[in-house]
């Protein structure tokens, strides 16, 4: 299961009268990713040269390929406050894979996947991987080369868009079967 933690969205608002039409929302791991099945990417981020960015372009380009093969949503996570992860998608022109900002790194933390860094602020990243997220339950989990990765192109090759879309194409879509519990009333 995917850590349960609170993300701070930037989200399209309603017309709201201002020339930055966005707001900030507080949005749980159950909202993002219950009742749904998700390509989650784990970047380290735009302060890496090489892989970051083009994974996230990668991801972004397929986009609609992923949709076809079973996704109902890619999202790209990164352990960096949200301006930073909202302006290096801005900066790409990604407006089709929502962007994670895990500025306290616990879900990066939940995950297992922390990892030392001495470039970001916090002095903390992530592995990078890309998962296969079926209602919280982590389906298939693929990891990529460790947080120094300054993309050599095979140490990434394994979270390519292509790869992901091999692996979703080679089976039927499995949504997570319904829990075999339930609460008892009082």
């Amino acid at each position: 299961m995917l850590p349960d933690v609170t993300f701070d969205l930037r989200l399209p608002g309603e017309d709201m009268g201002r020339e930055n039409p966005f707001r900030w929302e507080p949005t749980n791991t159950a909202e993002l990713f219950g009742e749904r099945r998700v390509l989650l990417l784990a970047s380290p981020g735009e302060i890496r040269p090489g892989c970051a960015s083009t994974l996230l372009l990668d991801y972004e380009k397929h986009y609609g390929q992923f949709l076809r093969a079973g996704i109902d949503e890619v999202y790209c996570l990164s352990v960096n406050m949200a301006p930073v992860v909202f302006q290096w998608a801005y900066s790409l022109d990604i407006w089709n894979v929502l962007m994670l900002p895990d500025g306290d790194a616990d879900f990066t933390r939940g995950m297992g996947m922390l990892m030392p860094d001495g470039i970001g602020a916090t002095g903390v990243t992530t592995r990078p991987y890309a998962a296969i997220v079926d209602d919280r339950r982590i389906e298939r989990l693929f990891a990529g080369g460790g947080p120094a990765c300054v993309c050599r192109a095979e140490s990434c090759a394994s979270l390519g868009a292509d790869t992901l879309l091999d692996w979703l194409r080679r089976g039927p879509v499995r949504r997570a079967p319904a829990p075999s519990w339930s609460y008892a009333s009082c």
